[in-house]
This record gives structure tokens, C-alpha cells and sequence, in this order.
């Protein structure tokens, strides 16, 4: 009789434990959440015996993107870090930690990551977008050309694709295709300044 109590007791004392290590996970996950909140229940999650390897690398993963939004990219990296750690087949927190080092200027890093992110899963415009944006950072104009074209590939209603593509042809003095991207943008989106700025210094009425 004794041992059944004691049993009972063990028991019952698991179940808020389980109740809060789910509620932590929900609120960590959540996109409602102000940042200082999912910070902390996505900090229970990790510190938690209970939480399983992946759930603690998207523990990791969600407790950045709240890093992200309250503007502390180191911490942010350092969970992405954390994250990639457990699981790098993750591409989404390969990506974010590169644009976490792009915001901080360390191209080269953020480069290295969002090539990670695009062996990963190459079908996602996003990661070409920004590995373009970051070889244009860094003058590799032809390579950000290719990515800026694999990009319009994968979301031909890009204006801002068009756009930046068209910048990089202006920079290697490829006018005729930097014209032609300036006005495939504005087809697009007629208020883009950017585009409407390129035409207008080959005289060109937008």
C-alpha cells in the first residue's frame, strides 16, 4: 500500500511539470507572444530534462527570432548557433543566423550561411535574395547577378529581384539588361524609386 502511494504521489507530482514544459512550448513557438515572453518560455523549454533534442534545437531557433525582435543580434546568433548544433539540416536557422551577421556587416559570414541555407533547400526565394544582396555588398556583381536571376526564377512577380538585378548590370555597365529589369520592376510595382531612378539616368521617362 505504502509503494502505491508513494507511486501516486510521483505521479501526480509529473503532471504539472508536463502541463507547463507543454504550455512553454506553445507560448515559445506562438507568433503572438511579445518577445520577452517567448524569451522565457523558450528558455524553460531548453533548460527543461524533458524537452527532446529537436524540440530543444527549435527551442533555440524560435528564442532567436525573439532575440531578432527585441534587436540583439549576438544573442541571436549565439542561439542559432546553439540551434545548427543539434540539428544542421535545419535551413531556416542557417538562414536567419546569416542574416543576423549581414546586419552586423560580416558579409562573408552571412555569404557562408546563406550558401548553407540554399544547399539545404535550394527552392526558396528568400535565400537567394539575400546571398545576392550580400555579394553585391561585397562587389562579386556576377555572382549576385546569378542569384538575383535564380530568385526572379523562383517568384517572378519580384519587383524587388527585377530591381536589384538591374542596380548589378548597371554596375558592370550592362545597360541594355538594366533597363530591361528597371522596367519589368516598375510593370510590377510603378511607385519603385529605385527603378524609376535607373531609367531616368539613361533618360528614359519611367
Amino acid at each position: 500500500m505504502r509503494r502505491r502511494s508513494i507511486a501516486l504521489i510521483l505521479g501526480l507530482a509529473t503532471i504539472p511539470a508536463f502541463a507547463q514544459t507543454a504550455q512553454d512550448k506553445k507560448l515559445c513557438s506562438g507568433a503572438d507572444a511579445p518577445p520577452d515572453q517567448k524569451i522565457a518560455a523558450c528558455t524553460a523549454v531548453i533548460l527543461s530534462q524533458q524537452t527532446s533534442n529537436p524540440d530543444r534545437a527549435r527551442a533555440y531557433f524560435f528564442r532567436a527570432l525573439a532575440d531578432s525582435d527585441k534587436q540583439l543580434p549576438d544573442e541571436a546568433i549565439a542561439d542559432l548557433t546553439a540551434s545548427v548544433a543539434i540539428n544542421p539540416h535545419d535551413a531556416d536557422a542557417w538562414f536567419n543566423r546569416g542574416i543576423n551577421y549581414h546586419r552586423q556587416e560580416r558579409i562573408d559570414l552571412a555569404i557562408a550561411d546563406y550558401s548553407k541555407a540554399i544547399a539545404l533547400d535550394p527552392k526558396i526565394y528568400d535565400y537567394w535574395l539575400s546571398r545576392g544582396l550580400a555579394y553585391r555588398k561585397t562587389d562579386q556583381l556576377d555572382a549576385a547577378i546569378a542569384d538575383y536571376t535564380r530568385a526572379i526564377q523562383l517568384k517572378p512577380d519580384s519587383a524587388d529581384a527585377y530591381t536589384m538585378r538591374g542596380l548589378a548590370y548597371e554596375k558592370v555597365h550592362r545597360s541594355e539588361p538594366a533597363i530591361a529589369d528597371y522596367r519589368a520592376a516598375l510593370k510590377l510595382d510603378p511607385k519603385r524609386i529605385e527603378a524609376k531612378l535607373g531609367l531616368m539616368l539613361h533618360n528614359i521617362e519611367p
